[in-house]
């Protein structure tokens, strides 16, 4: 079989034993990128909600219907979190 063959069987790219090693590597630092992107994310949501928050008789409420700080937080999945912090 001719190189030219092996390349055109695999589409233009070819897997040296290098890049089968690294490959994990890769995906793993992959996974790690994107649970950083997901954290950044829940940080930012927590606290443009905390920023619009707005106080009456010592409870935070977010928006205009009555929900409270703590349970926007519980509906978005952010947990539990104090008023303030």
């Amino acid at each position: 079989m001719e190189a030219d063959d092996i390349v055109k069987k695999t589409k233009g790219t070819v897997m040296t034993s290098r890049d089968a090693v690294f490959d994990p590597i890769q995906n793993q630092v992959q996974k790690l990128l994107i649970c950083q992107a997901e954290i950044s994310f829940k940080a930012g949501m927590e606290y443009g909600i905390w920023l619009f928050a707005w106080w009456k008789d010592g409870v935070q409420y977010v928006g205009s219907c009555g929900k409270t700080l703590q349970e926007a937080y519980e509906e978005l999945g952010l947990g539990k979190k104090k008023g303030g912090d």
